[in-house]
């Protein structure tokens, strides 16, 4: 630990070697040590947290590197944590921090350092004040909702930084993109956070999509979606001239893209018309030319082809969709490391595709176990408007160039709790979950991957499968192929998905 400290503070400016010639400092690095020993014994819970706190407060160049600021900075730490802990540790580390340090504590907040005589250098430390938090809302967990357009909270950028993702927001100059690549490597190459995925109790692993690994009742699906990604029969065979003519640059639409009325593409819904795909392509390029950032991409081109796709779609009265970022997963469906450590903190989405309640599921709603504070639901969720109405497919959005590991740990959190939640519905533990698809975008591009929970040994682990490409929506050929993709996915919640769920509701009430 001491080691990685080292690295941390000093390798933007110097040497590691310079520190045996400075005794202040060597004695400021055995307080470190001594810091966080003691923050692990009084936060056994949050350990793993407690390693990061202390490391940013040597990474972050607006922090006093003396140690006499540094009881203030977790002072803001511990403020935000476990409401039933926070002010029983927030005393106690103040306290004990204070007594190694030399630093008094004043107060709730403030916190007053002393004259620094170890370094002769007269510098006093800074006056640092928390900010103001709200204590019923745990602000500094894995972040519940990134995908706000608001400035991300440092646990937002500790998410993305420890899936090796770029953390700043806006549109960046090259320079300072790169400033921003620099400053945050050290923190990018731990892999423990990775490696908490694979070490739950339901371990979550990644698998390439081949056709030959994957359950039996999702390789028709897969191989349907990949028709659709390739292009074929996508293009209603009437508009297929006036494309080629109006789009002349868009070579996929001169490939066999076409399908006719009895193909399985006019099985699924209705056709585009040629200025639906215009709109939607000139919002995609509109938010690509002025680097978007995640929200206006979902309210001026996701959230527009679902809603499109919803109506286009022949399930357009069974099968819903809605965009969910104010969304919280149930405490209760969190994956776990183990039984005695927290659950893991839980991470929303953008969007779901949902059914539509039917007399099965609504008699069935009504027998479920009452949670509390929130009452019935059949989801993983706390998200009352759908609380009805079974989630079938969710979806992640991404900002182009950015997020996609975070984006994608993001679906893997959220599907593993999905799945706990469905083995939970089952009465019938032999019974075979459902595979699920899980949409993630990156700015115009979309992609498509597949969870899946099996059983190894006496452990049941999640499997993401990735990954097929569906289509970049600035292009009309990608809109065509990213339409079609959606509307197969629509049927199969409602033919697969919805006859699976009502079984399994049937079952429970039997």
């Amino acid at each position: 630990m001491v080691g990685c400290l080292l690295n941390n503070s000093r390798g933007r400016t110097g040497a590691i070697d310079d520190q045996q010639h400075d005794p202040a400092r060597a004695t400021s690095l055995q307080d470190v040590e001594n810091t966080r020993r003691l923050l692990s014994e009084e936060m056994s819970w949050a350990s793993d947290q407690v390693e990061l706190w202390m490391s940013e407060c040597v990474q972050d160049e607006n922090v006093d590197p003396d140690l006499a600021s540094w009881p203030t900075v977790l002072h803001k730490r511990l403020r935000v944590t476990r409401p039933q802990q926070r002010y029983t540790a927030q005393r106690r580390v103040t306290e004990r921090v204070s007594k190694m340090t030399g630093v008094r504590a004043r107060g709730r907040g403030r916190i007053r350092g002393r004259q620094q005589s170890a370094s002769g250098s007269g510098r006093r430390a800074h006056t640092m004040v928390p900010t103001s938090t709200n204590p019923g809302r745990p602000q500094d967990d894995l972040p519940e909702d990134d995908t706000t357009p608001k400035a991300r909270s440092a646990g937002a950028k500790r998410f993305a930084a420890d899936f090796g993702e770029n953390t700043s927001q806006g549109s960046d100059s090259p320079s300072k993109r790169s400033r921003s690549t620099t400053s945050r490597g050290s923190r990018t190459s731990s892999p423990s956070k990775p490696n908490i995925l694979r070490s739950l109790q339901h371990p979550i692993r990644n698998k390439s999509l081949d056709g030959t690994n994957l359950p039996n009742h999702a390789r028709q699906l897969v191989r349907q979606v990949r028709r659709f990604a390739a292009g074929f029969e996508t293009v209603p065979q009437e508009l297929r001239a006036s494309l080629e003519e109006t789009y002349t640059e868009d070579l996929d639409l001169t490939q066999n893209v076409v399908y006719t009325p009895d193909s399985e593409r006019a099985k699924l819904g209705n056709d585009l018309a040629i200025r639906e795909v215009a709109c939607i392509c000139r919002q995609a390029r509109g938010c690509q030319q002025r680097n978007e950032n995640e929200a206006a991409w979902n309210s001026h081109v996701h959230g527009p082809i679902l809603s499109l796709v919803g109506e286009l779609s022949c399930h357009r009265s069974q099968i819903g969709s809605t965009n969910v970022t104010t969304a919280r997963l149930n405490p209760r469906f969190k994956p776990a490391i183990e039984l005695t450590q927290p659950p893991l903190s839980g991470k929303v989405i953008d969007f779901v595709f949902f059914l539509e309640p039917s007399v099965v599921i609504e008699r069935a709603f009504g027998d479920l176990p009452w949670e509390t504070n929130h009452g019935h639901d059949f989801n993983h969720t706390l998200y009352g408007p759908i609380a009805n109405r079974p989630i079938a497919i969710s979806m992640e959005t991404k900002r182009e160039g950015e997020g996609q590991a975070t984006g994608r740990a993001q679906l893997e959190i959220w599907v593993a709790a999905h799945f706990n939640r469905l083995q939970e519905i089952i009465c019938d533990g032999a019974e075979e979950l459902p595979i699920l698809p899980l949409l993630l975008t990156q700015g115009p591009v979309w992609s498509l991957l597949f969870a899946d929970r099996q059983r190894e040994g006496q452990a049941w682990v999640t499997i993401i499968y990735e990954k097929v490409t569906l289509g970049d929506v600035t292009t009309p050929s990608g809109v065509f192929k990213v339409v079609s993709s959606l509307l197969l996915l629509m049927h199969w919640a409602q033919t697969d998905f919805r006859l699976w769920f009502e079984r399994m509701c049937t079952a429970s009430a039997a």
